[in-house]
Order: structure tokens, then sequence, then C-alpha cells
């Protein structure tokens, strides 16, 4: 029998945990209080719960009584409101170990009864049994996995026959100004200047600096200038196959070529993703049928779940997706496990 839960009581014992250990630290990372502090506005966290409803409608599925996949969790804020919206249990998988480790803490410091339980996971090596879960949720995520086909192979493993992936993503690569957007951002992530907002994302060291760091801590007696050089090539690389690329070099192979481009995605060396990716939700879906599943991408302008006009506005645009998804700054895409 699926539970429901109070939402209101857990928001306040989060939003007075957060600004609380805002002031102490007491073992939280700052980030964690950078990145969730907009939920102790009530108007912004209802719209949190609005959008989590709002997918599942637009998926025709429960959330109460559903085991719940939630990939690409973060610090966990849509799996709190999937449980207490009565999820049998929500699986939460991210690839930062940091972001995990705050939710353990909270949850214990909290002393919650959710049915949650987190982990560190890859999206595209799933640590689950075949025919798992009933939903799987990709919300604001999908852009930053290192590899998207496997995941969405995954996806429809750990899936049961009928069960539904949901993504939800700003990424919309058939929208001309959300790609121009993003190829900004790409650019400030890699070759700087920080700052602590481009488009909503804080850059606090730029790439290609990271991958300064990485040559010159594991090839310590090459010069100052070379390894300015061999980080401006190695650009997309993660941090072993930098380190990689660079022993053959010094072996006597040639320097790595791989040069940052306007329109190709910044990597982190250090974490091993993407800051964020484009996609065009028409081709993800095409994928997504070839895998497997009954794929429906959807154009989003707002308004998650809202009754009034700006919701009667989504629904007309929802209906002629194919051509609104040019327009759209957001999409949503329903696979349905055949």
């Amino acid at each position: 029998m699926a539970e429901i839960r109070d939402i209101n009581k857990y928001w306040q014992e989060f939003t007075d945990l957060l600004q609380h250990k805002h002031e102490s630290r007491n073992g939280y990372p700052e980030f964690f209080y950078y990145y969730c502090r907009h939920i102790l506005d009530r108007e912004v966290f209802e719209k949190y719960i609005l959008n989590v409803k709002y997918l599942f409608e637009l998926a025709d599925r429960p959330i109460a009584g559903s085991r719940i996949l939630d990939c690409g969790c973060g610090f966990g804020i849509d799996s709190m409101i999937m449980a207490c919206y009565g999820a049998e249990d929500v699986s939460g998988i991210d690839v930062n170990p940091d972001w995990i480790a705050s939710i353990h803490k909270y949850l214990k410091d909290l002393n919650w009864d959710l049915p949650i339980e987190t982990k560190v996971g890859d999206a595209a090596s799933l640590d689950f049994p075949d025919d798992t879960f009933d939903i799987l949720m990709s919300v604001e995520a999908i852009s930053h996995y290192r590899d998207v086909d496997l995941f969405l192979t995954e996806a429809h493993r750990v899936l049961k026959k009928g069960g539904v992936v949901i993504v939800s993503d700003g990424n919309n690569g058939a929208n001309p100004s959300v790609r121009s957007k993003t190829y900004e951002i790409w650019d400030r992530f890699e070759n700087g200047p920080v700052a602590d907002s481009v488009h909503g994302h804080r850059i606090e060291r730029t790439y290609v600096d990271m991958r300064k760091e990485i040559i010159a801590t594991n090839f310590p007696k090459i010069s100052s200038n070379e390894v300015n050089e061999l980080a401006a090539r190695t650009f997309g690389l993660g941090d072993q196959k930098i380190i990689e690329v660079v022993r053959q070099y010094l072996d006597g192979g040639e320097k790595p070529n791989s040069k940052f481009k306007i329109g190709v995605p910044a990597f982190n060396p250090q974490k091993n993703d993407y800051i964020e990716r484009l996609f065009d939700p028409r081709d993800l879906a095409q994928q997504m049928e070839e895998i497997g599943f009954k794929a429906t991408p959807y154009a989003h302008f707002g308004g998650a779940g809202e009754k009034g006009l700006k919701g009667k506005a989504n629904a007309v645009l929802r209906a002629i997706s194919p051509i609104s998804l040019l327009a759209a700054p957001t999409f949503k895409l329903v696979g349905v496990k055949r």
C-alpha cells in the first residue's frame, strides 16, 4: 500500500537544515547550499512538485506504488518528492560522490523514514538487475552523461516490460537560440573567464586549467610551456585518457591533437562528464525506437502543471510538437518499453 507523506513537513525540515548548515557548514560542502538554496523559496519548491507531477501525467503513470530509478539524482530533491507522493521505493544514482555523500548525510541528520536509497553510479552502467523498475527518471541529467547510447540500452534493460523512461531536459538542440546559448557555455567552461553565473552556471575553474593541473602533477619534468600546449591539445579528454596520450607522446609518439572547436561540448576532465550537451529530441526518440521503446518527444514552454492559460497553451503546443520543438526552450520525452 502506497504511503502518502506530508511533503510540507519534509520541505520545512530540509530548509531548516539548509539554512543552519549554511551558517555552520558542519560537514556539508559549500556547494550543497549553493545548488539547493533556491528551494528555500516555497514557490520555487512548488514548481518542483508541479514538474514531477506533470512528468508522470505526461507518461500516464502513477507515482504512488511505483518502483523508480532517479538517474542523475543530484541532491535528491525530486527523489524526496516522489517518495512523499507514495513511490514504493526510489533508487537514486549520480556520478558525483560529494552529492551522494550529502544526501546520505542529510537523510541521517534528519532521521527521515523515506523509501530512498542513493549511491554513486554511472548512467552507462546501471548496477541493478534486469526488469527492476516501473519508471526511470532523467531530469536535467541526460545532457551530462558520458555515453547516452549505453544509458538508453541500460534504461531498457532495467525497466520492466511496459515500464517508462521519462527524460526532461533544457538542452533542445532543435532550437537555434538554445544552440547559440549552449555554445557560449561550452566556450566559457573551456576557456574562461571564470564567473559566478553564465546562463545559470557557476564557473570556478576552466577545463583547460584542470587539464594543465593533471599534466603537471603526473609529469612534473615537463616545462610549463609544454604543459600549456598539451593542455590545449587534450580538449574533451578525461583525466586517465590525458595521462595515457601524454605518456605515449613522451615515449616517442605524436602530440595529441584534440583542440577546442566552437560547437563541440566541453568535457570536465576531473569529473569525466559534460557540462551540457545538445539533443534534437526527434533524433533521440528515433534512437530509442531502435532500441525497443515506443518514444514520443514533446515541446515544452514552461508552466508545468499549470491549469490556466499557460497550461492550456502548453497542451496545444504539445499537440504540434514536431513543429513547436523548433521554438521550445526545453523538451520532454517519454519512452515505453515494448
